[in-house]
């Protein structure tokens, strides 16, 4: 307001004033608690209000058929349960909570600002001061009552200023699951300055609730998804042009990846495609300017891998490149002990694959096995003449059983058609594990890996050494016209087929 209301330091000048002018009341009622703690006659005033005929009066305007003095009134009640009088305080929580309670059209647009206000006090009252102080004989269950009240009428399409009240609500009285999870995905969509770091705490809490059960049956894992696909919008936005709360989206994303299946997801995408979280958090921790948000990207590397059920399923490629990103971290000396640890712990794990990777395997014993002989082919020193034996010696139905080394028997293996080739890394490193020594073959596997495994064009202006070829070929990917690839015979060897 531009000017200060005139303070009623009178039962007598209080009561006037509010049959004269009710809109007047109502301001100086505002503006009393604004300033009851600089301006005696403004406390003297506030001391007055504090007896029940007022409240009761301030009940009836809520739902005035004027909708000036409805807000007025919303906004003067809110303002009495912020004040520093307690007994002014304690009266108008217990009248707003009766009036609101019985309201019958709490979700109507022209209070929605007012109603939020004075639940968003309202809950701040509870978060300090505790339901006991304001009903001390009755169970304190009054809080809970007003996060319902809010989770009635919150939404994503709610006005921004009312939105922010009832985000309040459930921050101040530790609900954050009360609000649905898609409303606060809707809301952050929005990045509404008012809102966002209120929804984006709440979120937060939401996921690293223990029984956030939103990944926990498959019918919910969409819930999941869309959360993680926000994640991904959220932290390439803020990783290009950085915001105060990427270290907040990082700590939900954490949090998510404990959840069935969202660690491989992570993985996985960073297979997939060009441009994933996968790649923003590793890029986080390479870049080194953002040193808040850089432990926080660890905590997601390590949940991530501690939450893939079966390594075996991530490259060795991917492996390497997590446990070099973790050990430019512990370089930075940078972030707590506990984080340092978890990175530590993280590399152990990878090293442990990547031995038993590599470790050599035995091979089995073999044994000749001959069937249905032919005792024609035995000469008379009853020693067998090989060269005498031979498949138009066998029935049409023996050919198959043509003496073998076990084991070699023929192994169906699946058509193209039906599965996708694995890479060459994963085909070669089961025999054994180069140490990548140029980020060109880096980033020439990363092209072809990214293009389905199919011959990719090289970037015009790469520079390939002798040991880049050799370590290419290695890997089991040839160059050939300008284009790299998976060496044919590997797919014709494991396949049948190019």
């Amino acid at each position: 307001m531009s000017t200060i209301a005139s303070f009623y330091t009178t039962d007598l000048e209080a009561t006037t004033a509010l049959v004269l002018d009710r809109s007047g009341f109502l301001d100086s009622v505002t503006d009393a608690v604004n300033y009851e703690d600089k301006d005696n006659n403004a406390a003297k005033m506030v001391s007055i209000l504090g007896t029940g005929a007022y409240f009761s009066i301030l009940s009836v305007l809520l739902q005035d058929a004027d909708a000036t003095i409805r807000n007025k009134a919303f906004l003067a009640l809110g303002n009495l349960i912020a004040s520093d009088n307690d007994a002014v305080a304690k009266s108008a929580v217990k009248y707003a909570y009766n009036a609101i309670s019985e309201m019958k059209n709490r979700r109507s647009p022209d209070i929605i600002h007012g109603l939020a206000y004075v639940l968003g006090n309202l809950a701040q009252y509870f978060a300090r001061r505790g339901d006991h102080l304001a009903f001390p004989s009755a169970k304190p269950c009054y809080s809970s009552v007003v996060t319902r009240l809010a989770k009635e009428i919150v939404s994503a399409d709610t006005p921004a200023k009312a939105l922010r009240d009832l985000l309040w609500v459930f921050k101040h009285l530790k609900a954050p699951t009360a609000v649905d999870t898609q409303t606060l995905i809707a809301i952050l969509k929005k990045k509404e300055k008012k809102t966002f770091k209120t929804a984006l705490y709440l979120l937060g809490e939401q996921v690293s609730e223990l029984d956030f059960a939103s990944c926990k049956e498959e019918s919910d894992f969409t819930l999941c998804e869309e959360l993680y696909d926000y994640l991904s919008f959220a932290i390439d936005t803020e990783f290009k042009a950085p915001f105060n709360t990427l270290v907040e989206h990082l700590w939900i994303l954490s949090n998510l990846l404990v959840e069935p299946g969202m660690g491989s997801k992570f993985f996985q995408d960073g297979v997939d495609y060009t441009y994933s979280l996968y790649e923003d958090v590793l890029t986080i921790i390479r870049l080194g300017e953002n040193r808040r948000a850089i432990p926080e990207a660890v905590w997601v590397l390590a949940n991530a891998l501690h939450h893939v059920k079966d390594l075996s399923t991530l490259s060795h490629f991917q492996l390497t490149e997590v446990a070099d990103v973790l050990r430019m971290f512990l370089s930075m000396d940078i972030g707590g002990a506990q984080v340092q640890r978890e990175a530590t712990a993280t590399i152990a794990r990878i090293e442990a694959e990547i031995t038993a990777r590599t470790a050599p395997v035995a091979e089995p014993e073999t044994t000749t096995v001959y069937d249905d002989y032919n005792y024609d082919n035995y000469n008379d020193n009853n020693n067998y003449d090989e060269a005498d034996f031979g498949p138009a010696d066998m029935e049409i139905d023996e050919v198959f059983n043509y003496p073998c080394e076990i084991p070699c028997a023929p192994t169906t293996l699946p058509s193209l058609s039906i599965f996708n080739p694995p890479s060459a890394i994963t085909l070669l490193q089961r025999k054994t594990v180069h140490e990548f020594t140029s980020e060109t073959v880096y980033n020439l596997i990363r092209s072809v890996e990214a293009n389905n495994l199919q011959f990719t064009p090289i970037p015009t202006g790469t520079t390939l050494t002798v040991e880049d070829l050799k370590a290419l070929e290695q890997r089991g990917y040839s160059i050939v016209r300008g284009m790299v690839g998976i060496n044919p015979a590997i797919t014709v060897a494991l396949y049948g087929t190019a």
